[in-house]
């Protein structure tokens, strides 16, 4: 997914029947339980990811503590993910 930008990292992803989407058809059908059916941005927002809970999803992925990628832009951070 190394240089790939937010949109081709999900849809490129192999989650499943998730392969393929885009990234917000891909978090809008997602069944992570009450995200499910929400799209990108309210599936970050209503994420209950500790101190993401309510973040939208550039603030989310901005914040999330994902090592490197801590402080990074949505599309930043998945550009630049492994």
């Amino acid at each position: 997914m190394k240089g790939k930008n937010a949109l081709e990292m999900c849809a490129r992803a192999e989650y499943g029947e998730m392969r393929g989407k885009n990234a917000f058809e891909m978090c809008a059908e997602a069944g992570y339980g009450e995200m499910k059916g929400k799209n990108a941005l309210e599936m970050c927002a209503g994420a209950g990811y500790g101190e993401m809970k309510g973040k939208n999803a550039f603030e989310m992925c901005a914040g999330a503590g994902y090592g490197g990628m801590r402080g990074k832009n949505a599309f930043e951070m998945c550009a630049r993910a492994e």
